[in-house]
């Protein structure tokens, strides 16, 4: 069984990735209103920035799932679940009115459900899933295939040829992240670090409700950014 509960700072980092991501999506949107000019799919530091806020979330999504596996709950489980395809079918519709040709098919939260089923899973193999996810970032660097280009296995990540869309968390590399995150845990569950229990309480907070914050956010950054694009024109 597992001695810890929550940790204070697995909550202010997940907060802390929900600040960064906000701020990338703020500057997304002053480019979408050509306040900004940049080019958020070929730009190094873009690319870069990116990769640290998804690399938090999956890895700390890993995390979670071996901390929470001792108390684990059917009920709590199959609700999460429904939040998340119903939160990542929103995106796909949402996004498909606002980038017909860019729309979100595989984004973050479509990942996060694929992980949150394979959870259960991973967590019986700990010690298996550093290797693994070494494994699995590695992977598309030495192999990809013009069969995965088709249908939703492009959703892969083993395409030569990334798809044009919003938002793309393919499986490969993210879900070597979250195993990743998964040993971690466990190591975290078996060694005596208090300095996982410091925290910041606003980020906490954030981390918290982290899907909330992700689902709402642009409500405010996406008007925000238009009203600075009619002040500064």
């Amino acid at each position: 069984m597992g001695k810890f509960r929550r940790l204070p700072l697995i909550d202010s980092l997940r907060g802390f990735a929900m600040v960064i991501m906000a701020i990338y999506h703020f500057c997304f949107d002053l480019n979408t209103f050509a306040v900004i000019h940049q080019n958020f799919n070929y730009d190094f530091s873009w690319l870069t920035f990116r990769a640290i806020i998804m690399s938090l979330f999956t890895g700390l999504a890993g995390v979670g799932f071996y901390l929470g596996h001792a108390k684990f709950s059917s009920r709590s489980f199959s609700k999460r679940l429904y939040k998340l395809i119903a939160c990542a079918s929103l995106i796909s519709i949402v996004t498909y009115f606002m980038y017909p040709r860019s729309w979100v098919f595989f984004g973050i939260i479509h990942f996060m459900v694929i992980a949150s089923l394979l959870g259960p899973l991973l967590v019986r193999i700990p010690k298996f899933c550093l290797p693994l996810g070494i494994f699995l970032i590695a992977l598309p660097n030495y192999f990809t295939h013009e069969i995965f280009r088709g249908s939703f296995l492009i959703s892969s990540g083993l395409s030569p040829v990334k798809p044009n869309t919003e938002d793309f968390a393919p499986l490969c590399p993210w879900l070597g992240v979250v195993l990743i995150g998964v040993f971690i845990g466990y190591v975290i569950e078996n060694k005596n670090w208090k300095v996982l229990f410091k925290e910041s309480k606003a980020l906490s907070f954030l981390g918290h409700h982290s899907l909330v914050f992700y689902m709402t956010h642009q409500l405010v950054l996406f008007p925000l950014a238009w009203l600075v694009s009619i002040l500064v024109k």
